[in-house]
């Protein structure tokens, strides 16, 4: 909200006219991870405003703080107007990027090596020139005939901007078709 600044002469008393303050115009921002760096929004100051930010109350620079991964941050700001001063805190916040990663189906005949197992992002999609680390695809360790499920697994704190759901895949392992032939003796 809009205030009023009131000043006042420190020897005689005298009050000077009320100012108005307009509404700090500071913004943070919380939005999903998008790989560019984010700051605090002060565009809507009025023209003449000075601005100065903290990220720790005591240390204070024109420059605003930027965001680029996942976390928040929370941004103290003073804004000067005509020689009266606003207060006020926003928070920048990134959220992860929500995607599902799915282990593509695969098969192989009985006997063969299995194949390379591959894996796509099926839902969402990664920042441009980023790719995910880390992954691997699992498999139960039976190489009889049949179907096993291909499961995707993570390293332990990779991919932080990403919030994966991991769909499973479909291993089959087919039959090896055996031709028997038979001879005669003479």
């Amino acid at each position: 909200e809009k205030g009023f600044g009131h000043r006042q002469c420190v020897v005689c008393g005298y009050e000077l006219d009320s100012e108005e303050i307009p509404a700090a115009a500071i913004f943070g921002y919380s939005g999903e991870y998008d790989g560019a760096y984010h700051t605090v929004n002060a565009s809507a100051l009025p023209e003449g405003a000075t601005a100065k930010y903290s990220t720790d109350g005591k240390n204070w620079s024109p420059d605003a703080p930027k965001i680029k991964d996942v976390g928040s941050l929370e941004v103290a700001y003073q804004v000067t107007i005509d020689g009266a001063t606003a207060e006020g805190e926003v928070a920048l916040e990134v959220k992860p990027r929500e995607i599902t990663v799915a282990a593509l189906n695969a098969s192989k005949t009985y006997g063969e090596e299995d194949p390379v197992f591959t894996w796509d992002v099926t839902a969402g999609k990664l920042v441009a020139g980023e790719t995910l680390q880390g992954l691997e695809i699992e498999r139960d360790d039976c190489d009889d005939a049949g179907s096993y499920a291909l499961r995707l697994t993570q390293d332990k704190d990779t991919n932080p901007n990403y919030s994966i759901t991991f769909v499973d895949g479909t291993f089959t392992i087919n039959q090896r078709p055996l031709t028997v032939t038979w001879g005669t003796t003479e």
